[in-house]
């Protein structure tokens, strides 16, 4: 355990954040060896709309002025192949427009979890999910999928979904699972616990491998 616990200190240590983390002081995280930090950029409403999150610009902006590598990620509703097109185009106009200069060194995400992705099939929810990331890729943007580790084990079919797309796994244990499970997956992050303590802020943390 003790080698484990300084294999991770050796790795890039980061964060990531939302709407939640409002007012969130990037420069002490950094100062607390925090390199980088995924943003979340917007998110799929319940009436399937997708919409800004609150504090985008004030969070990419800050991880950006402390001097962290940044990313984004957007929080899937999709349950269908139109509502999925529909989430790839809103965050590649994004990425054309207010993000056009600026380099996502930690990446672009899906985030798939919601309980409504969950009562679909896996076989169904993959092909939803490769819908959104086919469009994006047909649009030469690299993007990946978080979710936890139970979900995309459970409820995705992992073999259905190429090697080249990567996974960021959320599991709250001492090793990353999926990881050794999938040697030939594409795993170059890992949300490892959500206790982060950042001033007054409470925020999950992150290694990158």
């Amino acid at each position: 355990m003790k080698q484990s616990k300084e294999r991770m200190m050796k790795m890039k240590q980061g964060i990531d954040v939302s709407k939640w983390q409002k007012g969130f002081d990037f420069k002490l995280a950094k100062q607390q060896g925090k390199t980088f930090c995924i943003v979340r950029a917007g998110r799929t409403t319940s009436d399937g709309r997708q919409v800004m999150d609150e504090c985008f610009y004030e969070n990419i902006n800050g991880a950006k002025n402390a001097g962290m590598d940044v990313g984004i990620y957007f929080y899937s509703l999709a349950t269908d192949a139109v509502t999925a097109h529909r989430e790839a185009e809103w965050v590649n106009h994004l990425l054309t427009t207010d993000l056009c200069n600026t380099h996502l060194k930690a990446g672009v995400w899906l985030d798939v979890e919601d309980k409504k992705q969950a009562s679909l099939t896996p076989e169904k929810l993959t092909s939803v999910v490769m819908a959104a990331i086919n469009r994006l890729n047909s649009y030469g943007v690299y993007v990946g999928i978080y979710s936890s580790f139970n979900f995309l084990t459970h409820n995705l079919i992992l073999k259905n979904i190429p090697d080249y797309v990567p996974l960021w796994p959320a599991q709250y244990a001492k090793v990353n699972q999926l990881k050794s499970w999938y040697p030939r997956k594409q795993i170059p992050c890992w949300q490892y616990s959500d206790k982060g303590k950042v001033g007054k802020h409470q925020v999950d943390l992150n290694v990158w491998y």
